[in-house]
């Protein structure tokens, strides 16, 4: 993709607060600098939206194929294809591509809707994903 990564060493190319919202992309502040406003929020369909057009390519035989033949290939493949995501969602286009589990990001994305159209506050969101997260990964001790 253009301008994101270097082409010679392929390492991501990362940019200060400002570069980001020039670029439309999603930074969020500390919420204890001030409210969070949800209108500040992405829409979370248009990001399910996103990835299920991303699940959608990575599974036709042909980006299988590439996958295995060539990674690099098929990561600047999808990077093209997908170029806005992938600008401004870098690390989820990396997890869904990846075939990771979304079911974290389904959770994350539910909550930001709470907190956009239902009146959640984001405190309210953060400690319910906490809990959530904590019962998946921290096991009881008894």
């Amino acid at each position: 993709m253009p301008g994101f990564r270097k082409k010679k060493n392929k390492k991501p190319q990362f940019y200060n607060e400002n570069q980001v919202k020039n670029m439309n992309g999603v930074v969020l502040g500390n919420p204890d600098e001030g409210k969070l406003n949800p209108n500040d929020l992405p829409d979370p369909s248009l990001i399910l939206e996103q990835v299920e057009k991303l699940l959608e390519r990575i599974s036709e035989d042909e980006m299988i194929a590439l996958e295995k033949e060539d990674n690099e290939k098929y990561i600047e493949k999808l990077e093209e294809e997908f170029s806005e995501f992938c600008k401004k969602y870098y690390s989820l286009f990396l997890t869904v591509i990846s075939r990771e589990d979304l079911t974290n990001l389904t959770q994350m994305l539910e909550q930001i809707n709470n907190i956009k159209n239902n009146g959640k506050t984001y405190e309210e969101a953060e400690k319910e994903l906490g809990e959530d997260l904590g019962s998946q990964y921290i096991k009881d001790k008894k």
